[in-house]
């Protein structure tokens, strides 16, 4: 995803990913944490479209379970409801996500291929019992306003409990805002100081608008 995120914003193009909903020879079905999971951290790197593999089980390369199956009945009824739900999440979402072009997939820990958070980051994730690690993307807007940034809970098993971030002192930032899945709308985010506080379930990305002048290089 590295590597397809530096060629899109090279050459302008859009990426497109395919999120696993199926089981094949060797692939298991996935939980709704794995699927949330796939497709937040293929959001996390900017990309533009998804297509899942598959909603549909079919014949080929041993595939022999789906989400539905070849005569159209659903058999994951749990997968299919989940999957609803996030794909009008993101549908809602759809001309924040074509505005906004991934500058930077910062890892807090030391993924091999891909960039390390640095110490200066505009915005900082401070340890926690959880233990959990996050990538931090720098998210910049195609029509010239408010950047944003994209937390995203690298674990697919476990939930960030109150998992703490701080604002870079030189960051320009001067307040934020979250946008609520739920209520479909931007809400400000508390400071105290120069950090914030939020939760996350396992593979959990959210989106950040960033006010002030604020220098996403």
């Amino acid at each position: 995803m590295e590597d397809m995120r530096k060629v899109g914003l090279k050459y302008d193009l859009k990426t497109h990913g395919f999120p696993q909903s199926c089981a094949w020879q060797g692939m298991r079905m996935p939980n709704e944490n794995e699927l949330r999971w796939n497709v937040y951290a293929y959001l996390a790197y900017g990309f533009k479209g998804l297509s899942y593999f598959n909603y549909l089980m079919w014949g080929g390369e041993g595939c022999y379970d789906g989400v539905i199956d070849m005569n159209g009945q659903i058999q994951h009824k749990n997968l299919y409801d989940f999957m609803t739900d996030m794909n009008n999440d993101i549908h809602y979402m759809n001309d924040m996500l074509m505005n906004l072009d991934c500058l930077h997939a910062y890892h807090t820990d030391d993924e091999d291929g891909c960039e390390k958070l640095p110490e200066n980051s505009i915005i900082g994730v401070e340890k926690n019992e959880d233990g959990n690690e996050f990538i931090v993307s720098y998210m910049k807007a195609r029509d010239g306003s408010e950047p944003h940034i994209v937390l995203f809970n690298k674990s697919w098993r476990f939930a960030a409990e109150e998992q703490t971030f701080t604002v870079g002192e030189n960051s320009g930032i001067t307040g934020i805002e979250i946008w609520n899945p739920e209520m479909k709308k931007y809400e400000e985010v508390e400071l105290s100081g120069n950090k914030f506080t939020m939760n996350f379930k396992a593979g959990e990305g959210k989106y950040l608008r960033l006010k002030g002048t604020v220098n996403m290089n």
